[in-house]
């Protein structure tokens, strides 16, 4: 009964441990787009905001539409519809929103969707 009640124990913690662990891995994340003229960007501040960007990377007279998304462990949802305007930050689609952090079983997310170039 003892040997039972042992491996019960350690078949309920591991997952549980995994969980907690696999919640804090995602800060940050990034991808270049249109082989490498542009690149998304997406994670969590160290302010604890949520933010989610689509940049141009090169002076070529293209340029970027897209829709960038948050979304919090909670359900709320904000997103941005728009141009790249100059190269970098000086011209980049973002959308941010506070991390709520409410419930520890889902992650909060951010992406894009609908990229695509401009003439």
């Amino acid at each position: 009964m003892k040997k039972f009640f042992k491996y019960l124990c350690i078949g309920i913690s591991i997952p549980i441990v995994t969980l907690c662990f696999s919640s804090l891995v995602f800060a940050w994340s990034a991808t270049t787009l249109d082989h490498g003229n542009a690149k998304w960007e997406g994670g969590e501040s160290k302010n604890s905001y949520l933010y989610s960007r689509v940049m141009d990377l090169k002076r070529d007279g293209i340029r970027y539409h897209a829709t960038v998304w948050v979304k919090c462990d909670n359900g709320s949802y904000n997103y941005k519809e728009g141009k790249t305007t100059d190269l970098g930050s000086n011209g980049w689609i973002q959308v941010r929103k506070k991390a709520s952090h409410t419930n520890p079983f889902v992650s909060e997310k951010a992406g894009y969707k609908d990229f695509g170039r401009v003439k």
